[in-house]
């Protein structure tokens, strides 16, 4: 068995099994720098509040009961070459 990551090109032998890992990871850039929250539906981060769930073909990153410390940039990259980012701001209002 191989486990390669998409961006590589490969070369097997018939009836061998490939296994074609791409990590999502989902990361919070705040004021006190960049933490990796998810990667894929696994939790990285030791906030209960967080969690990731893989819904068709969207990975979905739930934030419950925020507070002013999940102010920030949050971004969800694929390990493809280059790598793929879509970022998101949340702002935190009232009190």
């Amino acid at each position: 068995m191989h486990r390669h990551t998409p961006s590589l090109s490969i070369k097997s032998a018939k009836s061998h099994l490939i296994l074609f890992v791409c990590q999502v990871a989902w990361i919070y850039k705040g004021t006190g720098g960049r933490t990796v929250l998810t990667v894929a539906t696994q939790v990285i981060t030791k906030n209960p509040r967080i969690s990731a769930a893989q819904e068709a073909q969207a990975w979905v990153l739930t934030v419950t009961k925020l507070t002013r410390k999940d102010q920030g940039v949050y971004m969800c990259q694929v390990n493809t070459k280059p790598v793929r980012k879509q970022l998101g701001f949340i702002r935190v209002v009232g009190e």
